[in-house]
């Protein structure tokens, strides 16, 4: 059943970023450095959205865990921290798969694109939600969407299920020279390795993938002397 106890939003600014930015022709958007939110999949096919309370912004509409940006905060952290606030996410528990900007210029909401690691169930943790579920993809357009969320839906729904995959080539990389590669091959291989790892971490711009969106964090293989070894 949809929770009613909550009585209304929590008094003040609970951080400087709690507040209304302003467009110069007067339009405002809630989050002063920006805003973000998960979008995350179980991967059974079903997304995890949250039914906006009553007093909040478009209230009483389905969107997904999110909020405003924290100063100084990147948009993946922020969106993780929202979700963990509100929805109970684990912030352990998601892999990220990428990110999908709208920037209104004086604005930007990021919307942080990732699939549960493990089974876990969602937690109403604050005032800012009716209720929480995991809804079967193609029910998604079916409910009364958060405008913003109903017009990013279609591009995210046509990519939830779609992961690059990037393989590296060791020997390309350092080389097979006696003075490159093969002279120590293993503390080549661990120099490169914690390269592609930092690779993975911070994610690959879409363009570079000739996909989607802004950044993609895909799978990583590097090839080692002929043998596979996944990286990510």
């Amino acid at each position: 059943m949809p929770d009613t106890t909550h009585p209304g939003p929590p008094p003040g600014p609970r951080d400087p970023g709690d507040a209304w930015a302003v467009g110069p022709d007067g339009t405002k958007a809630w989050g002063r450095f920006g805003a973000a939110g998960l979008l995350v999949d179980d991967g059974s096919g079903r997304v995890l959205l949250q039914h906006r309370v009553e007093w909040s912004h478009h209230g009483g509409t389905w969107g997904i865990p999110g909020g405003a940006r924290h100063l100084g905060e990147d948009a993946v952290t922020g969106a993780l921290r929202e979700s963990a606030e509100e929805a109970g996410v684990p912030e352990d528990g998601v892999d990220l798969r990428h990110t999908a900007v709208l920037d209104l210029g004086f604005w930007t909401y990021t919307t942080v694109v990732g699939r549960a690691s493990r089974a876990f169930e969602p937690v109403i943790a604050d005032r800012e939600s009716l209720e929480l579920a995991w809804v079967p993809v193609g029910d998604v357009e079916d409910l009364p969407l958060h405008p913003g969320f109903g017009a990013s839906w279609p591009a995210l729904r046509a990519r939830i299920e779609t992961t690059p995959h990037v393989v590296v080539d060791a020997a390309n990389v350092v080389g097979s020279v006696p003075d490159g590669w093969w002279k120590d091959r293993a503390g080549a291989a661990s120099r490169l390795l914690g390269s592609v790892g930092a690779l993975a971490a911070a994610g690959v711009s879409a363009e570079v993938l000739a996909l989607p969106f802004d950044r993609w964090w895909p799978r990583w293989t590097v090839v080692l002397e002929g043998a596979a070894r996944d990286a990510v």
